[in-house]
C-alpha cells in the first residue's frame, strides 16, 4: 500500500512545464512567520497533433515533428502506397489553472541582508503538475516602503532532469496593500516530447530551454483581521511558450508570448 502511494506521488509530480502563478514580492517573512496562498486563473499554451484521418502518423523531420499521410495510388493497374508529409495542426489552447503556496521565514537580518525565507509552490496543470521549491534572500533597500529580493529554486521534472530558476522581485507597500512585480528566468526541464523512445532505449536525453517570465500584481487587504486574506490579481507574461502534450513543435511556432491571469488569496503578512 505504501509503495502504491509512493508511485502515485511520483506520477503526480512528474510535470516539467513552467508555472505561471508567481506571487513573489520583495519583502521576506520574519523568522518563524508563515504565509499561505491559494490561486486560480487562466493559462495559455500551444499544442500540436496530426489530423484525425485514416493512416496518418507523426514522424520526425530535421525541422521537428511533421505528419505523414499514406494513400493508395493507381498506376497502370498497379496499386502503390504513397507517403505525403504534411504540417502538424498547431492550435492555441487554454484552461483553468490552480495553485498553492506555503512560505516560512527562516532568518532575520544578517550582514547587509534583511532576512531569508523558503517556500513551496504547487500548480496544475503543467503537463500535468509541478512542485517548486525556492529560497529567497532580501536585498538591502533604502528606508521607506520599497523592498526587493532575489530567489532561486528548482521544479520537479519528468525523468531526465529538473527545472532551475532565478527570480528578482520588488514591491512597494501602501499601508496594508502592496504593488509588486517579479522577473523569472527558468532553465526548463527536458519535455515529454523530447524523450521519444527513451523508455525502450533506456537513455534519457537532455534538451533544455530558457523560459523568461514577468509578472505584475497588486495585493489588496481590505480588512486588518488575520483571518481575512489579501486579494491578489496577477498578470504574467511568458516567452517563449513551451508546448503541452507529447509531440514536439517546430521552434519558429513557439516564438510567441503567452499572457496569463490569476487571482490569489494570501493569508499572512505581505
Amino acid at each position: 500500500m505504501l509503495a502504491m502511494a509512493g508511485v502515485a506521488c511520483v506520477l503526480l509530480l512528474d510535470g516539467c512545464l513552467y508555472t505561471t502563478q508567481h506571487f513573489g514580492g520583495g519583502r521576506v517573512l520574519e523568522p518563524g512567520e508563515t504565509a499561505f496562498a491559494l490561486a486560480a486563473g487562466r493559462y495559455q499554451s500551444i499544442s500540436a497533433a496530426c489530423a484525425d484521418e485514416f493512416e496518418i502518423s507523426a514522424i520526425r523531420t530535421p525541422a521537428g515533428r511533421a505528419c505523414q499521410k499514406s494513400s493508395w495510388t493507381d498506376s497502370m493497374g498497379t496499386y502503390r502506397v504513397r507517403y505525403d508529409t504534411v504540417p502538424m495542426l498547431v492550435s492555441h489552447t487554454g484552461g483553468t489553472s490552480v495553485g498553492m503556496d506555503w512560505r516560512l521565514g527562516l532568518h532575520g537580518p544578517f550582514g547587509p541582508f534583511p532576512g531569508a525565507e523558503a517556500g513551496i509552490h504547487l500548480e496544475v496543470p503543467t503537463n500535468p503538475a509541478t512542485a517548486e521549491f525556492d529560497l529567497k534572500v532580501g536585498l538591502p533597500a533604502p528606508t521607506g516602503s520599497y523592498r526587493h529580493a532575489l530567489a532561486g529554486g528548482w521544479g520537479i521534472g519528468l525523468w531526465a532532469d529538473n527545472s532551475w530558476f532565478g527570480e528578482y522581485a520588488a514591491s512597494y507597500g501602501m499601508g496594508r496593500n502592496s504593488l509588486f512585480a517579479n522577473y523569472r528566468a527558468t532553465w526548463l526541464a527536458t519535455q515529454i516530447m523530447d524523450l521519444g523512445e527513451s523508455v525502450d532505449e533506456r537513455h534519457f536525453p537532455h534538451k533544455r530551454r530558457l523560459i523568461q517570465q514577468a509578472a505584475l500584481g497588486f495585493a489588496w487587504k481590505p480588512f486588518e483581521s488575520p483571518s481575512m486574506p489579501a486579494i491578489i490579481p496577477l498578470l504574467s507574461i511568458t516567452y517563449p511558450q513551451a508546448p503541452m502534450g507529447d509531440l514536439d513543435i517546430p521552434a519558429p511556432l513557439l516564438r510567441e508570448a503567452a499572457f496569463d491571469f490569476a487571482l490569489g488569496f494570501r493569508w499572512g503578512d505581505l
